[in-house]
């Protein structure tokens, strides 16, 4: 690998961790919701974060948390952006822009966009620590012991449909 594109890689790595911090966020999110706010959430919908599905995910979030009025419209949309920035920079940016690192002006354009949803990235990563630390004040939690219990929150997906289908 030629050091030229060492740069904008490194950089990419950065976002990609930013992103998984996000993720894991939002994750302990879900479970405050489920441990705190009587919320039900199948494992799928945890698995969906990661995917282009997110939005459904995280539309199941924001009614869990809105209980406890902690999310404005604008921090939802910024969430909401970094995730479908998140999920492309995960799944296709290298394969859709790829060929730019090929040219001391492309490495440079693929640097800036990097940069552009890293700042992205980390707004909505400073927003759900805020929330997940106001979860862990206001409910005395150890953010330890949930993050042992996230595997025993999630429900079997049947489950979920057999409680809505009772609901509706």
């Amino acid at each position: 690998m030629h050091e030229s594109v060492m740069p904008v890689l490194a950089e990419f790595g950065g976002a990609v961790h930013i992103a998984q911090r996000l993720e894991f966020g939002l994750t302990l999110l879900l479970a405050f919701a489920v441990k705190f706010d009587d919320a039900t959430i199948g494992k799928s919908t945890v698995e969906r974060l990661a995917t282009n599905d997110a939005e459904k995910t995280l539309g199941e979030l924001w009614h869990a948390v809105k209980k406890s009025e902690y999310v404005t419209r604008a921090e939802q949309k910024k969430i909401r952006k970094a995730i479908k920035e998140r999920n492309i920079l995960v799944h296709n940016y290298l394969i859709d822009k790829g060929e730019l690192l090929l040219t001391r002006e492309g490495r440079s354009e693929m640097l800036a966009d990097i940069q552009r949803i890293q700042s992205l990235l980390r707004k909505a990563d400073e927003i759900v620590e805020s929330l997940v630390d106001r979860y862990l004040v206001e409910n005395d939690a150890d953010l330890e012991e949930i993050t042992k219990q996230l595997d025993t929150l999630w429900v079997e997906d049947d489950e979920v449909a057999g409680e809505s289908a009772e609901s509706g």
